[in-house]
């Protein structure tokens, strides 16, 4: 969500459902829900089985939590032996008592086993409607010579397989992609964060600045080695937070969140030194206390983190940024809201470190500046209109109690407000079209003609079709996306747990901010349309492909695939201009094509008006396909003008090896004024 308008929301927080918000009519009612993101269990590395840690937030007045066990979502359950596991021996008899029904125990040879509980039992044993939620989550993790990285994950339907072995910025960009692309299939609402960003130092806050699809990153880390402050050599979270928020906003990028979480994974101690719950939390503004809602809540910056400071009221615009403290007797508030303006410089100056690992770069004082303090529960900051962002950080005079590291205080983060945005640059966006026919003769001669062209074309977007993927074939996607050093999402009907897998891939040179996928009607057609958001230059574009229904006779199934395609983008689709490509298998003025070309014109039909149902024809009639110009870019007429438009891979590569049975279709596209606005 790029223009920030926090809604103006009475809100009390009472109890972990919290009294509801003053909503307009017709709105469902909006709560504050406290809780935490980031736990273990006797899974990974934590000390207590999965019930207990979940307990202890329920019982704790938490509304939500999740276990973020590492590298695994629990769809089995797994036998430990208590002679053998000190901290499962330690607290099986607080097991037994809590959830005398959930323990699954056998003894064999005078020697105890206890089950752990998958991911869907203890959801059942401790779940609640109205009361308590389990996300059900993961920590992706990697090891790199930096440091290890891990991404924290929730809301998922399986275990997220850790990818990204060149580098952690590679690792990050992989891994979120996964989480995405889980979601996307599955049809739910998840995220994923970089967790402890200073926990072993790999990472800097340029990794956070350079993966536009990541949203979220852990601010605040409860455990006592996770260097939140920073080092001799480490800069602070705080400061990584403004080095990427000024970054990203100045590039015409979505913004990125800051969390809170205890990380605990010691629920035997109170002791100060270990990783212990309770230190850290969001509280997030949703309309139902449902994953999806949370999730989207959580996604859209809608929360605060926490150490122990509670906000009664958040109300940001860009006309004024304002606060309500929960005041505690005899504790007193100071709010600083920070930002950084429009002139900074976010270049900033390479650094490394002794062993030559790149560190945050340094920059100037400007980033993060704060721009004004305000004191007592009702703080409140007017923007002057030159910041790119601000947000508020409260410190109170509570000193924190089970304080990670001494001499903390209790604290509270909002999200920031984005104030000013750069004008869009780029004037054109271009987009290449082309089905690939799928492993057809030599894929790969074929693939390092295409991959060479399209290397030396450098399009905005390159949408392809007849994708595959399975055993012995890496998906073609994939493949062609990392040589050209293009990010990628592929979509399929086919089963993410299937090897092999057909379907359709967006390639783009820019960032990906959102991506999505339907299955088309009819559904036994194995049709889909895909979907990614990217940013060029500033403006937000859609861009979605398809591939429709084949025989000749078909269009009336084309027609429900159309209508199908057309209520996606009306569903999915954000402010910018939308372009539309694919393997239309009709010509472009088809009648089953209606519903598309009241909004939307065909790129190549505009530029050459002479072009018709069959010439130029996009289908190789050397390999025996009638001539038939079936491989469209629909463009919308509001936002896009289409300049030019030609036909790619005309010719052949070898004695009949054609790059593919179809021509590719390249157009140059220029924005209209209208389409001009900043996002």
């Amino acid at each position: 969500m790029y223009a920030r308008r926090l809604l103006l929301f009475l809100l009390l927080l009472a109890t972990p459902s919290c009294t509801p918000a003053i909503a307009h009519l017709g709105e469902p009612p909006v709560r504050w829900w406290k809780g935490n993101l980031h736990a273990h269990s006797l899974w990974s590395d934590g000390d207590h089985f999965p019930e207990m840690v979940l307990d202890w937030y329920r019982r704790n007045g938490y509304a939500f939590a999740s276990l973020t066990d590492q590298d695994v979502v629990p769809a089995t359950g797994r036998w430990i032996n208590l002679a053998r596991d000190s901290a499962a021996a330690a607290g099986i008899a607080e097991y037994r008592a809590r959830f005398p029904r959930a323990v699954d125990e056998r003894t064999r040879n005078d020697t105890t086993f206890v089950r752990l509980a998958t991911a869907s039992e203890y959801r059942f044993t401790l779940e609640e409607p109205n009361v308590f939620l389990v996300l059900p989550g993961q920590e992706i993790t990697h090891e790199y010579d930096a440091g290890p990285v891990h991404i924290g994950a929730w809301n998922l339907t399986n275990t997220v397989m850790p990818t990204g072995d060149a580098s952690p910025r590679e690792m990050i960009r992989a891994n979120v992609r996964a989480v995405q692309e889980q979601a996307a299939h599955f049809g739910r609402v998840a995220a994923a964060q970089v967790n402890h960003p200073n926990y072993g130092g790999a990472l800097t806050a340029e990794d956070l600045i350079t993966t536009p699809g990541l949203r979220l990153f852990e601010l605040y880390n409860g455990r006592p080695d996770a260097a939140n402050a920073g080092d001799s050599t480490r800069v602070g979270t705080e400061r990584m937070w403004d080095i990427a928020l000024a970054g990203r906003v100045a590039r015409g990028l979505p913004p990125i969140w800051g969390t809170a979480a205890d990380d605990a994974a010691h629920f035997h101690t109170t002791s100060d030194s270990a990783r212990i719950p309770g230190r850290a939390w969001i509280v997030a503004r949703a309309p139902a206390l449902t994953p999806d809602a949370i999730m989207r809540a959580v996604l859209q910056g809608e929360f605060y983190a926490s150490t122990g400071v509670e906000l009664e009221e958040v109300t940001g615009t860009t006309q004024r940024i304002a606060l309500r403290i929960r005041e505690e007797p005899g504790v007193t508030y100071a709010t600083e809201f920070i930002g950084t303006r429009r002139d900074a410089d976010v270049t900033g100056v390479e650094r490394h470190d002794t062993a030559g690992h790149a560190l945050t770069r340094l920059y100037g004082d400007e980033i993060g500046e704060v721009l004004a303090v305000v004191y007592g529960s009702e703080p409140s900051y007017i923007p002057n209109g030159d910041e790119l962002y601000v947000r508020a950080r409260v410190t109170s005079s509570k000193p924190k109690t089970n304080a990670a590291v001494a001499g903390e205080y209790e604290m509270a983060w909002t999200q920031p407000v984005i104030i000013a945005r750069p004008e869009p640059t780029d004037s054109t966006l271009t987009v290449v079209t082309l089905n690939l026919w799928h492993d057809q003769r030599d894929w790969p001669s074929r693939m390092d003609a295409i991959v060479a062209e399209l290397r030396r074309l450098e399009p905005d977007v390159i949408a392809l079709q007849e994708v595959l993927q399975h055993d012995s074939l890496p998906n073609q996607a994939m493949d062609i996306a990392r040589s050209i050093g293009y990010d990628w999402y592929f979509a399929s009907v086919d089963s993410v747990q299937r090897a092999r897998r057909y379907g359709n891939a967006i390639l783009t040179k820019h960032p990906i901010l959102a991506r999505n996928w339907v299955a088309l009607e009819p559904l036994d057609d194995y049709r889909n349309a895909t979907h990614v958001r990217i940013v060029v230059g500033g403006r937000d574009v859609d861009v979605f492909v398809t591939h429709l229904h084949h025989t000749m006779e078909g269009d009336s199934i084309r027609r429900r695939q159309v209508e199908h395609l057309a209520r996606f983008i009306e569903r999915t689709r954000g402010t910018g201009p939308v372009v539309i490509a694919g393997d239309f298998n009709t010509a472009a003025a088809a009648p089953e094509l209606r519903p598309l070309l009241t909004a939307f014109v065909d790129a190549y039909g505009a530029v050459h008006p002479e072009a018709n149902a069959t010439t130029p024809t996009t289908l190789v009639t050397q390999l025996g396909h009638s001539p038939a110009r079936i491989d469209h870019v629909f463009v919308e007429r509001a936002s896009l003008r289409p300049v030019s438009a030609r036909l790619l891979f005309e010719e052949p590569i070898g004695d009949d090896l054609w790059p593919s049975d179809h021509f590719g279709v390249l157009v140059e596209l220029r924005f209209s004024a209208s389409s001009s606005t900043p996002r």
